[in-house]
């Protein structure tokens, strides 16, 4: 090897290591939050549960850790489960382990994701972009920013979407082009586009959700988290999530004020919805969709279909994937997340852990 690529892969090293450690701190910075310290102070272990919960980890990952993050999970559902992965090492360490820089940053571009339109698999149109300086049209074709412009002077009802670094709905816009101007907000196109400045963005066509989702709540697409890993040349699927809007808003991410239920493999929703602040919900509050009565036929093809996707970016060993059932239930990929998919949703709303039978595998992949 020579002098430079080994000062670069050493470099690599100390980005990838930073990295972890500010994923590690910021994880233990955010479980002192006021907000998840009462979540946690609402669960009490009996001496048996804090005595299995201890030699559990003492014996797979090879030391005590805290139980904070445990009692978080289960302030939820009440359900007490010693397999739950913390936030914490999940972030820090099996994550980073997995999803190495360069795919990461690159495959979780929205620009790209018509690389994963496989076995069924639609997303999004996306009429005009902007990437690299480079506006697009709808066939990826480099257009002047004057085309771009007169493309969506009266294009309608659209979303723009910031196509890195979105998450939790940043950034996400819902406009409606009408001569050049935002029939929503008012707001003339040259003003909504400086709200961008550089970055680079997707117009796209806004996705109208099957009625078996927008029966419980019609305002919002309602999106799946569905969490894929590899793991001895196996795809596995985590515990499916459905994030549900709320209160006429059209986002339906749980930092966005969303709620979410847990969902089982053949589709049934859990009893109670969630919000991230702690409330229960055994019905939608606007729609009065008792939950327990909701089972979306299809969610087997949205599992089935997000190993196919992870499949065609194997270099990834996990995948966060925001899917949905679009008005034709055709599965329809609006996101995915290479880093930061987080393994706390699919704890807190199903009761149940992560990796399931094969937690102590991944726990030896980290263990020191």
């Amino acid at each position: 090897m020579g002098l430079l690529k080994a000062v670069r892969n050493s470099c690599n090293d100390i980005i990838e290591k930073s990295y972890s450690m500010g994923q590690y701190y910021g994880e233990v910075r955010k479980i002192k939050n006021e907000n998840r310290q009462r979540l946690i102070s609402t669960v009490h272990w009996t001496a048996e549960q804090e005595n299995e919960f201890k030699q559990y980890w003492k014996k797979n990952y090879g030391k005590e850790i805290s139980s904070a993050w445990h009692k978080l999970y289960q302030s939820y559902t009440g359900k007490f489960n010693v397999r739950y992965f913390p936030e914490y090492l999940f972030s820090s360490k099996l994550e980073p382990l997995f999803d190495k820089n360069p795919y990461n940053d690159a495959l979780e571009d929205k620009n790209l994701l018509h690389l994963y339109t496989v076995g069924g698999v639609r997303t999004p149109h996306i009429f005009y972009s902007r990437c690299n300086g480079l506006f697009r049209d709808e066939n990826y074709i480099a257009i002047s920013e004057d085309e771009f412009m007169k493309g969506l002077h009266d294009i309608g009802e659209v979303v723009i979407k910031p196509t890195v670094e979105s998450g939790s709905g940043r950034g996400v816009r819902f406009v409606r082009l009408k001569n050049g101007v935002d029939v929503f907000e008012g707001e003339t196109l040259e003003e909504v586009l400086r709200q961008y400045g550089k970055m680079d963005i997707a117009i796209q066509e806004c996705v109208k959700p099957a009625e078996s989702l927008k029966s419980i709540y019609p305002y919002a697409i309602n999106t799946f988290r569905i969490m894929t890993y590899i793991l001895d040349e196996k795809i596995y699927a985590c515990p499916a999530v459905l994030r549900i809007g709320r209160n006429g808003k059209r986002l339906d991410n749980a930092h966005a004020g969303g709620m979410f239920v847990g969902v089982s493999p053949n589709g049934q929703l859990a009893e109670c919805a969630y919000t991230e602040s702690g409330e229960h919900f055994t019905s939608h509050p606007d729609t009065n969709a008792v939950f327990a009565d909701c089972k979306i036929e299809r969610v087997p093809l949205l599992v089935d279909g997000c190993k196919k996707m992870h499949a065609i970016t194997p270099q990834l060993g996990t995948i966060s994937w925001d899917v949905t059932l679009n008005n034709n239930n055709e599965v329809e990929l609006l996101e995915i997340n290479t880093r930061g998919g987080g393994s706390w949703l699919p704890q807190m709303a199903n009761g149940e852990p992560l990796f399931g039978e094969n937690t102590e595998k991944l726990l030896s992949l980290i263990r020191k």
